[in-house]
């Protein structure tokens, strides 16, 4: 049985969307860890001579640093997939809502 040239339109266009939204969600990964990457290093790294070995506080200080982002990160994110989810609880509301427009109301 051959696919019609529309499904197969329609299966390729899908593919290239998840790819696309792959890379879009790589790329702000990448740059929320070198965001962390940078903030915490300033926080915390007060000598960055070549030969300085890392002290003790200042691997604690990385280490609470990027916990404290990690935790921060998680709870965005499940605020964010909350909302989402409310959000598209409220659209499939509403298009189940007949319109009173269409549907013979009073203007």
């Amino acid at each position: 049985m051959d696919i019609a040239p529309d499904a197969k339109k329609s299966e390729a266009a899908a593919r290239n969307m998840v790819q696309l939204m792959n890379e879009m969600q790589m790329k702000s990964v990448l740059g929320m860890f070198n965001s962390m990457s940078e903030r915490c290093f300033r926080l915390c790294m007060k000598n960055v001579d070549d030969d300085a070995p890392i002290t003790t506080k200042e691997d604690s200080c990385i280490k609470n640093c990027t916990e404290k982002w990690q935790r921060y990160s998680q709870r965005v994110q499940l605020i964010f997939a909350e909302e989402n989810t409310r959000a598209n609880t409220k659209a499939d509301l509403m298009q189940d809502r007949p319109s009173s427009n269409l549907e013979g109301g009073q203007d």
